[in-house]
């Protein structure tokens, strides 16, 4: 996307990857369901779900930045984003402490 915002195409093929993705982050998140960590990860899953949340409203910043172009959508997924990935290390480093 950052060789042409406004490109219909590039539009087109972002549309079908952030959809990719939004499936992968729901079935991750379904899976965590299905079959709970043990009891002594129980932190470390908490963070972990956190951070799908985050990743998840981080794609439907980016959608809304390409539905209208607004800044401010952009700079939302990408602090959504930053916290994703900070909830996932925190996830890892609860993960290995047990």
């Amino acid at each position: 996307m950052s060789q042409d915002i406004y490109d219909q195409n590039l539009l087109e093929e972002f549309e079908i990857y952030s959809n990719e993705i939004e499936s992968v982050l729901r079935n991750a998140s379904q899976t965590m369901s299905k079959h709970p960590a043990p009891s002594s990860l129980s932190a470390a899953e908490l963070m972990m779900r956190y951070s799908i949340a985050q990743a998840a409203d981080g794609l439907e910043e980016l959608k809304r930045f390409y539905m209208n172009y607004d800044y401010n959508h952009l700079t939302m997924a990408t602090n959504l984003f930053r916290e994703s990935n900070d909830l996932s290390t925190q996830a890892l480093n609860l993960s290995r402490g047990c």
